[in-house]
């Protein structure tokens, strides 16, 4: 059967250009724009953002989580910013694993933080509309739904073990395990689930 399409809303096409832009910005670092090039990512992110969620809409005939529950977006990206904090606070172990450059002649200290939450907004945001992306493809959201179920109920404190253990253990060895930063948060999350 034929699924229902709708037209590119407004959001898909602004998102383009501004993804498309940044990008170019981001990667032609052109002097004359001095040091706004620094400030290219966030709206390039959320560039990102509009631009799948406009994707997702045009492919399931008007239905997105901007079009229909816009709310439920603004909730999801604020709660990005406090769930990104996880991983700064981990990142403070791994010997700066990443860190934000600040010029303090452009932006106050508060200025930055600010701007930096702005950033944590697009985490979780991001990769909910990818998977309501992914969702919209047939093969990719049937392929696998008879396939083995694999119960995991039975391993939800070995899996909180696993995680808080991941993080205690990084303040010991950053350096070897610094690729576990972003395992062990969700072992933590997925074995209280499991537990729940």
């Amino acid at each position: 059967s034929q699924k229902a399409r709708a037209d590119f809303p407004f959001w898909f096409w602004f998102g383009v250009v501004v993804t498309l832009l940044c990008w170019i910005v981001m990667w032609g670092q052109f002097s004359w724009l001095g040091k706004i090039v620094r400030f290219t990512f966030v709206p390039m992110a959320w560039g990102v953002i509009l631009s799948v969620d406009g994707w997702v809409y045009q492919r399931t005939g008007g239905h997105s989580l901007l079009a229909k529950r816009p709310r439920t977006v603004a909730a999801i990206a604020i709660a990005s910013v406090p769930g990104w904090y996880i991983f700064q606070y981990l990142n403070y172990f791994l010997l700066k694993n990443w860190y934000y450059p600040a010029d303090p002649n452009l932006l106050s200290p508060f200025g930055y933080h600010l701007w930096h939450q702005i950033g944590n907004t697009t985490v979780i945001t991001g990769v909910l509309e990818w998977y309501c992306l992914l969702g919209t493809f047939d093969r990719l959201k049937h392929r696998y739904m008879h396939g083995p179920k694999i119960d995991l109920t039975k391993f939800g404190a070995f899996f909180l073990i696993v995680g808080v253990l991941d993080a205690v253990l990084l303040g010991i060895w950053p350096i070897s395990l610094f690729w576990s930063v972003w395992l062990g948060p969700a072992f933590v999350l997925g074995g209280a689930l499991l537990m729940s």
